[in-house]
């Protein structure tokens, strides 16, 4: 009986939260949990630690779920697993991860609610080995609280931690010599240096360095070809000392140009040539001669009236021989009348 009843309070808790929306409370919130990051400063294949308190104030309300999201960037981050205190019981948090967010549910086992206190959850985050250097972020936020009663509670925590993936250096690994085949580096090379810009016209596909490592060290560059036009890629030096134990990593972010398109002011001028020519063209064929080409404009109210050389638009020449018909009528008319008063 007591199995169906937790069983029975799981499922109630776990559809409460599922088709409840994400707000935040008109009324006062509390900071029921908080979170606190391991360090800000990271190598490749380093772990980054996000650490799940539960405050005192917690302590006075018995918590029985809430959910859990966070979201990152997959491709620096893998979030390789969650750890939890003796407080959570084994199968009372379940996540699940799409792309770059990561979705939890806790929910109690259904017989008690646990004081919940300390740290109770440590998110374990690794560096990807092919993780682009620069910055990163990790947000988390706990809501939908709520007690043993399924009563929702006024808390919303959330944190967003901000990591800046950097290169390995070790002095035993540096390098001496690093000359691209295009453009010129900025800042100046400098072994202590591990951080450079370079920019290269449109028509550049590939970039190749000229490298040298101190002490018969190596090195080693993880590309040679180039991005889209407009687009910056990443190439990465990794030098290794001569007795293979040290490492240092050297950077330089390549832009690639992109090819400034024709002004449209210059095809709409080839536009107006070609018009031109056709109406030489056109008059031409009805035999008037280019050389002699001649264009008077009439402003008639709102309109123009554009008259070609000696020519006049045939819509106009039936008005001019229509208004002379009705004046000849008129007279014709006037004349006949004037006579039979006079007879």
């Amino acid at each position: 009986m007591k199995k169906f009843a937790a069983i029975s309070f799981a499922l109630f808790i776990y559809t409460i939260m599922l088709i409840s929306p994400c707000y935040v409370f008109a009324q006062d919130t509390e900071d029921y949990f908080s979170f606190t990051a391991s360090k800000e400063d990271v190598l490749m294949n380093d772990e980054i630690r996000i650490t799940v308190t539960a405050n005192e104030l917690g302590m006075n309300e018995s918590i029985a779920g809430f959910r859990l999201n966070v979201e990152y960037d997959s491709s620096k981050l893998t979030l390789k697993r969650v750890d939890t205190s003796s407080q959570i019981e084994s199968g009372t948090f379940r996540y699940h991860i799409a792309g770059d967010t990561m979705t939890g549910i806790y929910v109690c086992d259904g017989t008690a609610a646990p004081q919940l206190t300390g740290e109770c959850m440590t998110l374990i985050f690794r560096v990807n080995d092919d993780a682009i250097f620069g910055e990163t972020s990790v947000s988390a936020q706990i809501d939908q609280v709520v007690d043993w009663t399924a009563k929702q509670l006024p808390s919303v925590s959330s944190l967003t931690s901000v990591f800046r993936i950097t290169p390995e250096f070790t002095k035993e690994a540096v390098l001496t010599k690093l000359v691209p085949s295009q453009g010129t580096l900025e800042p100046e090379f400098d072994p202590y240096i591990q951080e450079y810009s370079l920019q290269v016209g449109p028509e550049v596909e590939q970039i190749l360095f000229e490298l040298e490592a101190a002490d018969g060290g190596t090195a080693r560059v993880n590309r040679k070809n180039l991005g889209k036009q407009g687009s910056t890629t990443q190439f990465i030096i990794t030098v290794t000392s001569s007795d293979k134990k040290n490492k240092s990593q050297y950077t330089v972010n390549v832009t690639r140009g992109e090819k400034i398109k024709e002004e449209s002011n210059s095809k709409s001028s080839t536009s107006g040539r070609g018009k031109t020519s056709g109406l030489a063209k056109q008059t031409t064929e009805e035999g008037i001669d280019d050389e002699t080409l001649h264009t008077d404009t009439i402003f008639y109210g709102d309109r123009n009236l554009y008259i070609v050389g000696n020519q006049l638009p045939s819509y106009f020449v039936y008005i001019i021989v229509g208004g002379l018909g009705v004046c000849m009528i008129g007279i014709v008319i006037i004349v006949l009348v004037v006579r039979k008063k006079k007879k």
